[in-house]
């Protein structure tokens, strides 16, 4: 599976507790991450992700956030930076 194209409007904690999961920054390159990885997720970067192999992707993700603020905001990204 794969997500769609977004971004982020706060930091964002990712655990992977599960899987692999490709996450493509368009020309800032990709990275792979898999079970046990933990990173912060770039912020205002339009990006997806995309399951790798069979195993079912599980993410704890923890947003630093403020009330009111969007945690993840889709937008028209036609060209991916």
């Amino acid at each position: 599976q794969k997500t769609g194209i977004h971004l982020h409007q706060v930091p964002l904690l990712a655990y992977i507790i599960s899987g692999r999961i490709e996450t493509n920054y368009g020309s800032k390159g990709s990275k792979v991450s898999s079970a046990g990885d933990v990173f912060i997720e770039a912020m205002e970067w339009c990006h997806f992700g995309q399951a790798l192999g069979t195993d079912p992707v599980k993410i704890l993700a923890i947003y630093l956030n403020s009330v009111g603020s969007s945690l993840k905001k889709s937008i028209d990204c036609p060209v991916m930076h």
